[in-house]
């Protein structure tokens, strides 16, 4: 026979269970099917509430509902606790006690298998504080003692007389493995028996940074993952939880902090603020979004040419991998993604053998509880239209295909109808949701209940903290050559190149396509060996390769450097006029908008009184002080006779912009003309 203890809960009881003492009228007695979590016996307002526990059972689950997820963040037990103390204040009958008992039991339990999948609990009970914050200091700590762990193994391989540099790399493969992190250059290591590829992989192994880097990307995921598996995903959070959102834009402040104390510095002199570098770029949303579109307006011209025709296709993975579905299998977004691009590759492997010739872009963005989905818009001929469909449902039904759901929502195919408007304006609105809300001011997510803009931002900080690539385009040719050709400033180039540079310059992707039918180009790479500190070489790319002719675009070397405080003082002067003429062009017409200032070169900190006169003959650059030598460098100012009139009082103009440069009271000054 069991025997029984009685247990009085005071004043240090959990919040839950006071307020679901307060919530029934007195004399109502809660005989509760579980002991776990509720109290049982009569209840009065004030009076201390008695909880019969069998004697097998925890008495802390009496006090504490949730002692078993001690080890999680603070935010997601507050998460369950409140959920717990919601559904004790609904229990109206005892009919309604064991679905919210059964309910706990599931929150708990499923998060515990969560939480297995990843190395973290393999740590003692402070496991919690490793994974509380993006590297933490006992994150840091641990990646220490990971990376003098795999030392520690490679030295003791190594004292063996017949280990080689294999062995040792299997000792420290040993550490990843346990630690759910793949080792570098496996499949050199292991089936090529690369030595040099060993070599460098064992140094990343003992490196703290390599483990940092690895420790932190897999604590990203295993804290989104606990906070889809609890519910904080969803319609009141879509995408992703409002915790990684805020470490994301968190990151993104640091980066752009960083960028705007960092200078480039060229070995000619020229420098440039780095966040002005990086703004200028695809790493700017606006002129990624710019990009794409004009990749895709030139796909769509492609196809015309082609007399193809287009195809909008809405692909989904099974209910299995939605968070939302009782069905859902436990897995990260992750999964979900290489679930759809493993059945893409099956449909595209198909078509090929059938000799079904496809073009497109594919757009990955997420459902509300942060499962992918993918858009895409392909191009097909005509008598090719019924083949390719075909392929498509035989592998999107592929796993599951006849559950509840699946033929309205597994895989939609909409043929882009002329009247409605271009194939570009199909996709238009999802390049826009998934990178900053661009055009869209005033509307709605598409998905979610938040603005373009917001939802554009969570969209992308989803996208980071999975770590998927949002946007591909395939049957196209390479956008690294067209990016290389855009950054040609002089024109006309050599014959073999000037179409295609041409058509980049005019942002004509379809006259692109031709010109590289006629003369193909292809990446010049420039290769360091030992280019790291791991002992890797170091592939970056130098030029274009036109008939084995090399065409160098990037002749110049960059380096960073901190700015100094004068440079820093002039870029956030230059930020703060640049607020004021964009909050003065939101408020203008278009034609009375006035030009973003840009970055000036400052005057040179050197004095050019004599020697520098026009009486003497040093002014040759490189017979002059090299910190003379270098300013002018950066202002373009390079050959003597500009040096001549120069120092002659006269103006040189460095650009088109309307300035130029002089000497005055010995000083060099920047005018307009």
């Amino acid at each position: 026979m069991k025997t029984s203890r009685r247990i009085g809960v005071h004043a240090s009881s959990s919040r839950a269970l006071m307020i679901a003492a307060l919530s029934f009228p007195k004399g109502m007695m809660m005989k509760i099917k579980s002991a776990k979590y509720a109290p049982a016996g009569q209840v009065d307002n004030y009076q201390p509430v008695i909880v019969v526990v069998p004697q097998e059972i925890d008495p802390a689950y009496a006090v504490t509902p949730l002692p078993v997820l001690n080890f999680l963040p603070a935010k997601i037990r507050r998460k369950l606790e409140a959920d717990f103390a919601k559904r004790l204040l609904k229990v109206k009958a005892l009919e309604h006690v064991a679905p919210f008992d059964t309910e706990t039991d599931k929150q708990v339990d499923r998060l515990r298998r969560i939480w297995a999948k990843y190395p973290f609990r393999l740590l003692d009970s402070k496991a919690k504080y490793t994974v509380r914050y993006r590297k933490s200091e006992q994150l840091i700590r641990l990646a220490n003692m990971n990376a003098a762990d795999s030392l520690h193994l490679v030295h003791a391989s190594a004292e063996d007389d017949d280990c080689t540099i294999f062995d040792a790399y299997k000792s420290a493969m040993l550490l990843c493995e346990k630690w759910m992190i793949n080792a570098p250059y496996q499949t050199a290591v292991l089936q090529d028996e690369n030595e040099l590829a060993a070599e460098c992989a064992i140094l990343r192994m003992i490196c703290p940074k390599w483990w940092a880097g690895k420790l932190s990307n897999l604590r990203d995921k295993c804290m989104e993952h606990l906070f889809i598996g609890a519910g904080m995903v969803g319609k009141f959070n879509p995408y992703i939880s409002a915790e990684s959102f805020a470490e994301w834009e968190a990151q993104q402040r640091s980066a752009q902090q960083w960028l705007e104390m960092t200078m480039i510095e060229s070995e000619s002199g020229m420098m440039l603020p780095l966040a002005d570098a990086a703004a200028s770029g695809t790493a700017n949303p606006s002129n990624r979004f710019t990009e794409l579109v004009v990749r895709a307006r030139g796909l769509e011209e492609m196809a015309e040419d082609a007399e193809k025709i287009g195809l909008f296709i809405t692909l989904t993975a099974p209910s299995k991998y939605h968070a939302v579905s009782h069905k859902w299998n436990e897995e990260a977004p992750k999964v979900a993604q290489r679930y759809l691009v493993g059945q893409w590759a099956k449909m595209r492997a198909k078509l090929n053998r059938n000799g079904v010739d496809v073009s497109g872009l594919r757009v990955v963005e997420p459902h509300k509880d942060g499962t992918p989905h993918w858009h895409l818009l392909v191009f097909v001929k005509p008598d090719e239209v019924e083949l390719f469909k075909s392929v498509l449902k035989e592998y999107a039904f592929e796993v599951d295909g006849k559950e509840a759901g699946a033929a309205e929502n597994r895989l939609l195919i909409e043929p882009i109808d002329a009247a409605k408007g271009s194939a570009v304006g199909y996709v238009i609105k999802y390049l826009s949701k998934n990178i900053a809300g661009e055009h869209m001011e005033g509307e709605k997510d598409l998905t979610a209940d938040v603005d373009a803009q917001r939802g554009a931002r969570l969209a992308t900080a989803w996208a980071s903290r999975h770590r998927l690539r949002q946007f591909q385009f395939f049957g196209t040719s390479s956008v690294s050559i067209w990016r290389e050709l855009r950054r040609f400033r002089v024109c006309p180039q050599p014959q073999g190149i000037e179409a295609a540079r041409a058509a980049a310059d005019s942002s004509n992707w379809l006259e692109f396509e031709k010109s590289l039918s006629v003369q193909p180009l292809a990446l010049d790479y420039e290769i360091t060996e030992c280019g790291n500190e791991y002992g890797e070489a170091v592939k970056r790319i130098r030029g274009l390769l036109s008939d084995g002719r090399e065409v160098v675009t990037r002749g110049e070397r960059w380096k960073l450097r901190e700015m100094t405080q004068t440079e820093k003082t002039a870029f956030s002067d230059l930020k703060n006029e640049r607020a004021k003429v964009s909050n003065f062009n939101r408020q203008v017409l278009k034609e009375e908008r006035k030009e973003i200032p840009t970055w000036k070169q400052p005057a040179l900190d050197v004095d050019f009184r004599s020697p520098w006169t026009c009486g003497n003959n040093y002014t040759a650059l490189d017979s002059m002080p090299p910190k003379v030598a270098k300013g002018l460098r950066a202002l373009g100012i390079v050959d003597n006779d500009s040096l001549d009139i120069l120092f002659d009082g006269g103006l040189i103009s460095c650009d088109t912009g309307g300035t130029a440069f002089t000497i005055r009271d010995g000083q060099l000054m920047e005018v307009e003309i």
